[in-house]
């Protein structure tokens, strides 16, 4: 049960939105970057045009179809133009307030047993996410993505799984690459099933899937896939009707697939997949810098000085090892896509400028920097996951990321989620750091955004914005 100051604090966070949904709105009147192609498109989604679609959106219509479908009832009703802007960004502030509700269930469901207060003040924090609550004040398809996304995951974890697999349909319509998300809500689901078996006395119908911190081998982690895969097979005729909703969406997927010639819609130049094996790294640098507030913790500190207490020869070769395979990777697979070096209104663009671009060394030296963010990481969650979960988790994540030749901040957003749901709940005090943290980040952003503009030679008279 949440707690009394919970539905106070939902509509605290609803209206903060609104508020500052009201200055951006102000200030920023006319459509900003990509919006130029996604208010356009949902405009004639609310005057009753379907067939006439822009080629340069890459995405699915399930934006526009909602925002249309949520307004064209009351435009009738007002006889009124209400498709403005303004009120379609009104759309995510929709699905933010979804999130935050979303996320405080879902930690419910993960964490049974913590206290009530705890929990829905881990949510609050989650819920000031800044890349994510960013994207909240524009017309993008993040924050839509992101709530169904984490609704069917929500309803995996609650076993309801034909609704899990309907919404993870439902979440293809706004990203296409949210199909790769949809197989791990499937994949999760089909362990918790299995897993109902564990306690057989029958060996073999019981999954092997220990938590990561107990398992200290490779041979465990083989031993855990080899157990998943047999149980499936064998089980197969009950996994199928209750993931059937997920084979559908799978299938109407590939249909999809087979349709579009591909998997991007319109401009396929800019989104040529490829292998960009870094970005692993760069999201890992990213998840320690926004979960560092919830990772200083005692036990995590005392197992780092017990790791740096036993570190023998074995474990200098195994760091080595793993050091030149980073090091392989970032020299074989970096890619510096056109618009990261070209667009200076993200923040990325002046990350790689500052720091990537200073010295053709600094990529290379920046791998212990990403060994010891992945360890702090993977000593963070341990605790909390099984090593199926690991899996599927670190499989999910490098799907979606390694294939992107572009570096922005975004497509870290369900990722992060996923993994922060899952650690152990912080104290009241640090979810308390991080709300303050998160605040102050999102201040800062907002506040570049509205007041630091800046005009391009090539564009005279229009604003340019610092954006995530």
């Amino acid at each position: 049960m949440s707690p009394a100051w919970w539905p106070v604090a939902v509509i605290a966070y609803a209206t903060l939105l609104l508020a500052t949904a009201a200055i951006v709105n102000a200030t920023v009147k006319d459509p900003y970057m990509d919006e130029i192609f996604h208010i356009p498109q949902a405009q004639r989604y609310c005057n009753g045009d379907y067939w006439t679609w822009d080629p340069m959106i890459t995405t699915p219509p399930g934006l526009y179809v909602i925002s249309s479908s949520i307004l064209t009832p009351f435009m009738q009703w007002l006889q009124q133009d209400l498709c403005t802007t303004a009120i379609l960004r009104g759309t995510n502030i929709i699905f933010a307030t979804g999130i935050l509700v979303v996320v405080s269930r879902l930690l419910k469901v993960l964490h049974p047993g913590i206290e009530s207060a705890r929990l829905s003040l881990y949510a609050l924090a989650l819920g000031c996410f800044p890349v994510s609550l960013f994207y909240t004040f524009l017309y993008y398809t993040d924050t839509g993505s992101t709530f169904f996304v984490l609704l069917s995951y929500l309803l995996a974890k609650q076993r309801r799984y034909w609704s899990s697999g309907l919404i993870a349909l439902v979440s293809l319509a706004f990203r296409q690459t949210n199909i790769v998300w949809l197989i791990f809500t499937a994949g999760i689901s089909a362990v918790d099933i299995l897993a109902v078996n564990k306690k057989s006395d029958d060996r073999s119908q019981a999954l092997y899937n220990p938590s990561v911190d107990k398992a200290t081998s490779i041979a465990q982690y083989l031993q855990s896939v080899q157990s998943l895969v047999i149980l499936a097979i064998t089980k197969l005729p009950q996994l199928i009707p209750r993931l059937s909703t997920f084979i559908l969406s799978i299938g109407a997927f590939a249909s999809f697939i087979y349709w579009n010639k591909g998997i991007v819609l319109g401009d396929h130049s800019a989104h040529v997949a490829g292998l960009h094996f870094p970005q692993l790294f760069y999201f890992i640098s990213f998840l320690t810098f926004f979960a560092l507030p919830f990772m200083v913790d005692s036990k995590i500190m005392k197992r780092v000085m017990q790791q740096l207490q036993t570190l023998s020869l074995s474990w200098f070769i195994s760091a080595a090892a793993i050091a030149s395979g980073i090091m392989y990777l970032i020299h074989n697979y970096t890619y510096e896509h056109p618009y990261l070096l070209a667009d200076n209104r993200h923040y990325s663009f002046y990350l790689w400028r500052k720091l990537y671009k200073r010295h053709w060394s600094v990529r290379y030296l920046l791998t212990p920097i990403y060994m010891a963010c992945g360890w702090l990481c993977y000593i963070t969650i341990a605790p909390s996951v099984t090593v199926l979960f690991l899996l599927a988790f670190s499989a999910a994540t490098a799907l979606t990321l390694v294939p992107s030749p572009l570096l922005e901040f975004r497509y870290f957003i369900i990722p992060v989620y996923i993994f922060l749901v899952h650690i152990k709940v912080p104290s009241k005090f640090k979810n308390g750091l991080a709300i303050v943290l998160y605040l102050s980040i999102n201040a800062w952003t907002i506040w570049m955004f509205l007041h630091k503009g800046f005009i391009w030679d090539s564009e005279i008279g229009r604003v340019q914005r610092f954006i995530w």
